[in-house]
């Protein structure tokens, strides 16, 4: 895959990949519930100060739709 060097002399690598998860759901108070999934990336050759990880929502792409009304997303990262 390619990598993309930006103005600022940052390198972007985005490796082609598709992640499957899945979650236990709890629909108590539905539809008025948040569920949430966790799902944890790392690297085996670089330390937490040589990578970052990004998340483009713009690009996002998903097998299921879901009714965007009432569908919302938040992300989150995190670094050891």
């Amino acid at each position: 895959s390619k990598v993309i060097l930006v103005y600022t002399g940052e390198l972007q690598w985005v490796p082609p990949a598709i992640y499957k998860s899945s979650c236990r759901i709890d629909v108590k108070f539905f539809p008025f519930d948040t569920q949430e999934c966790e799902m944890r990336f790392a690297s085996w050759t670089y330390n937490a100060r040589e990578v970052t990880f990004t998340h483009y929502p713009e690009e996002q792409d998903t097998e299921y739709e879901i009714n965007k009304l009432l569908a919302q997303q938040a992300i989150s990262s995190t670094t050891d």
